[in-house]
C-alpha cells in the first residue's frame, strides 16, 4: 500500500465515523437515564484495527474524539476527558487482545465497548471524587459492563459484516489503477 493510499483511507474512515457519530443520538438506549449511545462509530475503528493494525486504530480513535467534540453542541473539556478516557482504553484492549492473537471480531469488541464504558467511569469518578463518594459510583460499574457488553456485540456483528464486505477493497482499488 502506498502512503497516499493509507493517508487517503484513513481520511475517508475518519468522515465516516464522524458522521456516525452525529448520527448516533438517533441509536439512543431508551430508559436508562443516561445518554447511552450504542456506538456504532466504533465499526471504523474495529475495521481499522483488522484491516490496517493497531498504530492506526489508535490514531483514528483519537481524532475521531477530538473532531467529534469540535461538531458536538455542548463543547467542553469534561467531555473531551471523558470521551477520550473512554476511547483511548477501549482502543487500548482491542489491540492487546489483537496483538495477542485474538482473532475473534466479536470478542474484541465486547471488550472495547466494556473498557470503553469503564475508562469513562474511571475518568468521572477522578473527576468528581472531591465532591461524591466514590462508592455511590461503584454500583454502576455492573450496570455498565452489561451494556458495554451488548454493544459491543452489536457493533462487533456489524463491523463482521462490514470487514467481510470490504475485504477485497484493495485487490478492487488496484485492478482499476492497472
Amino acid at each position: 500500500m502506498t502512503k497516499t493510499y493509507k493517508i487517503a483511507l484513513f481520511s475517508i474512515l475518519l468522515s465516516i465515523g464522524l458522521v456516525l457519530h452525529l448520527l448516533e443520538p438517533v441509536f439512543v438506549i431508551p430508559g436508562t437515564g443516561f445518554m447511552l449511545k450504542i456506538g456504532i462509530s466504533n465499526i471504523v475503528i474495529v475495521y481499522l484495527l483488522f484491516s490496517q493494525g493497531r498504530k492506526q486504530a489508535l490514531l483514528l480513535s483519537f481524532f475521531k474524539v477530538l473532531f467529534s467534540l469540535l461538531f458536538s453542541p455542548t463543547v467542553n473539556f469534561s467531555n473531551f476527558l471523558i470521551s477520550f478516557g473512554g476511547a483511548i482504553l477501549s482502543v487500548l484492549v482491542m489491540t492487546l487482545l489483537y496483538k495477542n492473537k485474538i482473532k475473534r471480531i466479536e470478542f474484541i469488541s465486547i471488550m472495547g465497548g466494556i473498557f470503553h464504558n469503564i475508562g469513562q467511569w474511571i475518568v468521572v469518578v477522578l473527576m468528581m471524587r472531591l465532591n461524591i463518594s466514590v462508592r455511590i459510583f461503584l454500583y454502576y460499574i455492573p450496570f455498565l459492563i452489561c451494556i458495554g457488553a451488548l454493544t459491543g456485540y452489536f457493533v462487533g456483528l456489524l463491523s463482521n459484516l462490514v470487514l467481510s464486505k470490504f475485504s477485497n477493497v484493495r485487490e478492487k482499488s488496484s485492478y482499476n489503477s492497472n
